[in-house]
């Protein structure tokens, strides 16, 4: 996971809230469906205290999936959770904070809200582009260590959206900047600030004052960033950029020994643009582990010097 500056891209047509739109029409529909139904399911309350009364029609959300062609550009094709490319699994526009229920844990156990944060279904602020892995509740396999065994268990995003202080929740048609979410938004908290990624292709909680970051455990548990083939494929990733980074440095070495020489000098840029095209621009998946990587054990200043000298 790496951050995703949302305003790179514009706020797509039917989506906006500076006029009416098919997003503000939703919204609107959306208040009037869910303050109803629970203006019925009170009143039915004191009557009937079966399951019907809670278990009603649902409302259809539609204009976010409108947004799919702007968060494909504004995700570069990739998952914003685990950051797999185009054909690793199907693509889907995903509401960050869960719209129809919420699923949370508290103290312990696990517990339902009913409603949702319905008023956010058209929020261009809460869509993310996500794989159907990270999105839906699947079981994979899911390796915690190097060369350990794997585990079969469940993970996947679901409604899942538990908070540190569950008294911050916002009420219905509230403001959500008092909430304090576990799960890692890409576009608006920094992964980098929770997350290490690591070159055996496990990505582990960040130690923030001694402790493990409490949000990086949690996405980490819920997007299922430890499945089996990301981390096959982080760990491919690691190793042919590690490779690359011994050849860019191998290269740095002989333009040191020789700064007139103008074939080592091609050749270092050579080596150094073939890194950048094929693991550092955002189109690629894992970028969050190719930086970590390159900057742990290359000197780009120096590099940047010693191309530009002449």
């Amino acid at each position: 996971m790496i951050k995703v500056p949302r305003n790179n891209v514009p706020i797509p047509e039917c989506l906006r809230t500076d006029k009416v739109t098919e997003g503000t029409i939703e919204t609107q529909e959306a208040i009037d469906f869910f303050q109803a139904r629970a203006a019925r399911r009170i009143a039915g309350a004191a009557h009937d205290t079966s399951s019907s009364v809670l278990l009603e029609t649902k409302f259809k959300f539609k204009v976010y999936g409108k947004a799919k062609a702007a968060l494909r550009t504004l995700f570069h094709e990739k998952c914003g959770y685990c950051e797999i490319g185009y054909g690793g699994a199907a693509r889907e526009v995903e509401h960050y904070r869960p719209v129809g229920r919420i699923d949370y844990m508290y103290l312990g156990e696990k517990r339902i809200h009913l409603e949702g944060y319905y008023w956010l279904g058209a929020a261009w602020d809460n869509l993310i582009l996500a794989c159907s892995h990270c999105n839906k509740l699947e079981t994979h396999l899911h390796q915690d260590q190097a060369h350990a065994a794997s585990s079969l268990r469940v993970s996947g995003k679901g409604n899942f959206f538990t908070l540190e202080d569950e008294a911050t929740r916002a009420r219905p048609l509230g403001s959500v900047e008092n909430e304090r979410p576990l799960l890692l938004d890409p576009c608006r908290d920094n992964p980098n600030d929770h997350l290490v990624f690591r070159d055996d292709g496990i990505v582990v909680p960040k130690v923030i004052e001694g402790r493990a970051s409490k949000r990086g455990q949690e996405s980490i548990r819920v997007y299922g960033l430890r499945r089996l083939e990301l981390v096959e494929m982080r760990r491919e990733v690691a190793r042919t950029l590690s490779l690359a980074i011994t050849r860019l440095n191998e290269q740095v070495a002989l333009l040191k020994e020789n700064p007139r020489d103008r074939i080592a000098r091609a050749e270092l840029a050579a080596a150094f643009a073939n890194i950048r095209e094929n693991y550092l621009i955002p189109k690629r998946p894992f970028l969050a582990l190719s930086l970590t990587l390159f900057r742990q054990a290359v000197n780009l200043e120096e590099i940047r010097a010693l191309l530009a000298a002449r």
